[in-house]
């Protein structure tokens, strides 16, 4: 078995990285009035009634004509955040909490650390092109490198594959295969925030064979269609996304969107590449 199925595989690929979501803030407050004659105001204390905060019945909509459109423009206005994923598959628990930033070429960058039940903690960061993977004794302590647009390297045959970690970004792939955007519920809070979830179900068979190989085990059957749970805040962006494929059932949440993000090579002291 490759290195790169070893340490990544279905720990970091599984159905996932297609999928993602985030984000929203917003309050209201109201400033309460009193009413008191010049004469009485020594005398009289008046308590204020506070004005009612309207519950929302929804903070963002969308359609599956405005679903593409609207991702884009909330990948344009936001290109950092934080993560966590969680992932069952196999009998096999993964938990992962990382950053993410996309550059101006649309490539990403990002650092994650993962704890899966099977394999232990793992180490993995994409900066500048290149993969940094440490899996504890299975790389020596060290950090493998590797460019996945070398043929022959560790992770060849992957690139690209993180670029879809950013929700917004992400779907961009699946545009043309997006059947129906459906409102699930009322605003519901995640992470503090108001969202509204959304249903949105994907054709499989109108996935190119890139997106394919790029995005699913190709060992596995996929179904005629996929259906991806995402919240949304009114600003657009996804707080949360949950999925069910492949027998891999994933949790990702996000937050902090558009604030600074380290993400770091490892010290060349702690790196090695393969031959």
């Amino acid at each position: 078995m490759s290195l790169q199925r070893r340490l990544v595989g279905r720990l970091v690929l599984g159905s996932s990285v297609a999928a993602i979501a985030v984000v929203l803030a917003g309050c209201g407050s109201s400033a309460p009035q009193a009413a008191a004659t010049a004469a009485a105001a020594s005398e009289a204390v008046v308590t204020p009634t506070p004005t009612p905060t309207p519950t929302p019945t929804a903070v963002y909509t969308l359609t599956t004509a405005t679903f593409a459109q609207a991702m884009q423009a909330a990948a344009a206005k936001a290109t950092s955040c934080t993560f966590t994923l969680q992932v069952a598959t196999n009998g096999q628990t993964i938990t992962a909490d990382g950053a993410l930033r996309v550059l101006p070429d649309k490539t990403s960058e990002m650092a994650m650390k993962m704890t899966a039940s099977s394999t232990g903690a793992i180490d993995l960061r994409v900066v500048a092109g290149t993969w940094y993977i440490s899996g504890g004794e299975l790389t020596g302590g060290k950090f493998v490198k590797g460019d996945p647009k070398d043929p022959k390297g560790p992770f060849a045959g992957m690139a690209g594959v993180f670029d879809s970690v950013n929700p917004n970004q992400g779907m961009a792939a699946f545009q043309d295969a997006i059947v129906s955007v459906t409102p699930v519920g009322g605003t519901e809070q995640v992470g503090g925030v108001p969202t509204q979830a959304y249903d949105v179900v994907v054709d499989t068979t109108k996935l190119s064979a890139a997106v394919r190989s790029q995005q699913f085990d190709e060992q596995t059957a996929l179904p005629a269609q996929i259906t991806y749970r995402y919240w949304f805040g009114a600003d657009g962006l996804v707080r949360k996304m949950t999925s069910d494929v492949q027998g891999e059932q994933q949790v990702m949440t996000f937050s902090g969107w558009g604030q600074p993000v380290d993400i770091q090579a490892p010290p060349a002291s702690q790196v090695v590449t393969l031959k």
